[in-house]
């Protein structure tokens, strides 16, 4: 009960920064907005903003899960991820699209890595949403690292089409290598698992399963397949 009430208590004091933050957005004050959010990094990591922000995606996660309850890990995780949105959301404003997209980014492996470990958990309102941060990402290539979580929060959620999708951009930015091969063939294996409805309702079907699979196998040298 005391944690929970802890939690809570955590909430609410972030919905008021929030808050303020989206007032200080829709006014245009960038300034201010930039100000409240190095504030609020500093207070979240106990770092300085420009300390924050030169950390990976891992070294934040990191921070916001040391020696916390899995529930409480969870709730600052999804904070730093709406954090680092605004950030984007206040650099793109700025006509500052490369910075904008690496805080995207950061905010998406942020966001996945907490949606793989609790499926079909329900977002608060103010958390940004993988379709939001993906569009925002559109024009970018995202690395290998959040390729993967890619792929697997898309297989998790049924969208089979757009996991096969990262598959074979992680194919075309890592190479041939052998933990890659055996990743694609476990793939389409657990595909095959499926039912028609299901490989139907994530735009995918029996044929396109082998088809991959034999489009995975010609990418793949013999060497590098599982036995």
């Amino acid at each position: 009960m005391i944690r929970q009430d802890y939690i809570l208590r955590m909430i609410a004091q972030f919905g008021q920064l929030w808050a303020r933050l989206v007032e200080q957005l829709r006014a245009g004050l960038f300034h201010d907005a930039q100000a409240t959010l190095d504030l609020a990094y500093e207070q979240m990591l106990g770092l300085p903003a420009e300390h924050a922000r030169t950390l990976t995606a891992q070294d934040l996660l990191a921070r916001m899960q040391f020696a916390a309850p899995p529930d409480e890990g969870r709730q600052r995780c999804l904070m730093l991820s709406a954090l680092l949105a605004t950030e984007a959301d206040i650099a793109g404003a700025q006509h500052l699209p490369d910075m904008a997209a690496q805080a995207n980014q950061k905010a998406l492996e942020i966001l996945l890595v907490v949606l793989l470990r609790q499926p079909g958990l329900a977002l608060p309102a103010y958390a940004p949403t993988v379709a939001r941060l993906t569009a925002a990402l559109a024009d970018y290539r995202l690395p290998p690292s959040t390729n993967r979580l890619l792929l697997e929060h898309y297989e998790q959620g049924g969208a089979f089409a757009k996991a096969e999708d990262c598959l074979f951009e992680l194919r075309a930015q890592a190479g041939a290598s052998a933990p890659l091969a055996a990743l694609g063939e476990a793939f389409y294996q657990r595909l095959r698992g499926y039912t028609d409805e299901q490989l139907h309702a994530g735009n995918f079907s029996r044929h396109e399963i082998e088809a991959g699979l034999a489009a995975w196998h010609s990418r793949s040298p013999a060497s590098d397949r599982p036995a």
